[in-house]
């Protein structure tokens, strides 16, 4: 990954510091969708956007751009 973009009418801080993450330790998509994450239901959603948007990537996914 080489950069990445972010568009919300939500908070998205934590998204951005994973992505920076991602960027700055030259993951692929694949890398991406097969990190480690932790879930918590009160503060996540069930499909993480990130993950959709590395498989829309790979071409596995339905990923909206």
């Amino acid at each position: 990954m080489i950069g990445a973009q972010v568009v919300s009418e939500a908070t998205v801080a934590e998204r951005i510091n994973e992505l920076e993450l991602a960027i700055r330790a030259g993951m692929t998509a694949k890398e991406i969708c097969n990190m480690e994450r932790s879930y918590d239901p009160s503060l996540a959603l069930l499909k993480d956007v990130i993950i959709d948007a590395a498989e829309g990537a790979l071409g596995r996914g339905e990923a909206v751009y």
